[in-house]
């Protein structure tokens, strides 16, 4: 983990993952539709996001059938992870954190953590 150094303001974009990830997602779109809106503001992502998606889902454990529901018929630990999904498959070069495990189970919480830290 670094410890000092420097980086360009310029490439700096906000991605927040909230804390209440229920409130984080539009109720009338499905989890497919909400993951699919940062490709619209975000011109600079990579073009394989597609692959990214597949690729986290798989290493945050979740079902590919969950991206066809409404964020109401998901767990709290689910749309969490959806929720860490959305800024993780735009690649950010730096990601701060606070408490984005705190619906996840023991299991999960140490699953975000190897993901976050690869």
């Amino acid at each position: 983990m670094p410890t000092k150094g420097q980086y360009n303001a310029h490439n700096l974009t906000m991605l927040p993952i909230f804390q209440h990830a229920i409130e984080s997602f539009n109720t009338h779109l499905t989890l497919a539709q909400s993951l699919a809106e940062p490709k619209k503001y975000y011109k600079s992502i990579n073009s394989n996001i597609d692959l990214t998606l597949q690729h986290l889902m798989t290493q945050l454990n979740l079902d590919p059938e969950l991206l066809q529901a409404k964020p109401y018929q998901l767990s709290g630990g689910q749309l969490q992870r959806f929720n860490i999904l959305r800024t993780l498959m735009l690649q950010p070069e730096i990601l701060i954190c606070d408490e984005i495990t705190s619906n996840l189970d023991v299991l999960l919480e140490q699953q975000m953590s190897n993901v976050l830290l690869n």
